[in-house]
């Protein structure tokens, strides 16, 4: 088990408090974590397609919300506990190939639950998080963009199942309020709830940076919290989240887990 942002538990008294990630450093005082099974002879990644896991925020007093982890197997005939095959860095490859990780894809879909800011009594917000595992860890990375269409609920003022185009664009990942993405984005609009599809997600070029461009993966969650009053007291008293389902399409990756400077063993 795991506390995020480099924080103990103090009500634990073994175990947990000596496992934590150290604080993020980017801007958005957050990530995301990724965990491998290795073999602990040589701390080697090795196949075991049970690694599961689960996040469990509190976002108020007596609230609870939390959300399963998206697992990434090896490839199909690989025996159990036999050594994925890393770069000489440590690469760990999703690319589906022998003694590798499967691939993952670059398109995800599901529900959403639009945003009600304005009208009680309950409000809403609706919010994604998407990710990319095409990054260059502790360097500059180009921004992913991905093309998205909305679809209206019932009732909508666009009609139900009716098409809303927009885009978002983040920098290794982002959690952003459907709001922040087009402003049409509400339920005056779109309905209570509908669903959306991304395109395939690309990354962009900018000069001076060495990195990808073309086509990434992308993974992501759909998120909801809701509260009596609006604007709330920090926290929303309620989240909830969904899994994002994927095209099934495979975009090959390479994964390098550099260490940070403040990495804590």
């Amino acid at each position: 088990m795991l506390t995020p942002n480099g924080e103990t538990i103090s009500q634990y008294t073994s175990g947990l408090p000596n496992h934590f990630a150290p604080p993020p450093e980017c801007p958005q005082g957050g990530g995301y974590l990724i965990g491998w099974v290795i073999n602990p002879a040589n701390d080697k990644p090795i196949k075991f397609d049970g690694l599961i896991g689960d996040a469990h925020l509190r976002p108020g007093p007596a609230a609870l919300a939390d959300y399963n982890a998206i697992p990434i197997q090896a490839v199909p005939g690989l025996a159990p506990g036999a050594p994925i095959i890393v770069g000489p860095n440590g690469e760990l490859f999703f690319d589906g190939d022998d003694n590798h990780y499967q691939a993952v894809s670059g398109q995800v879909l599901g529900d959403v639950r639009y945003s009600n800011l304005t009208t009680g009594p309950t409000f809403t917000q609706g919010l994604l998080t998407l990710l990319t595992l095409d990054v260059k860890s502790n360097r500059p990375n180009n921004p992913t963009f991905v093309d998205l269409d909305f679809f209206g609920g019932n009732p909508s003022a666009i009609g139900n199942e009716n098409q809303l185009s927009t885009s978002t664009e983040f920098i290794c990942w982002q959690q952003v309020a459907l709001p922040a993405i087009n402003s049409s984005l509400t339920t005056a609009v779109m309905g209570r709830k509908g669903v959306f599809v991304s395109d395939q997600a690309v990354k962009v070029g900018i000069a001076g940076i060495v990195d990808t461009i073309g086509p990434v993966t992308l993974l992501g969650l759909s998120e909801v919290l809701e509260g009596g009053v609006f604007p709330p007291a920090a926290p929303w008293p309620r989240a909830s989240f969904s899994s994002l389902f994927n095209s099934s399409v495979p975009e090959p990756t390479t994964f390098v887990p550099t260490r940070s400077p403040n990495f804590l063993p």
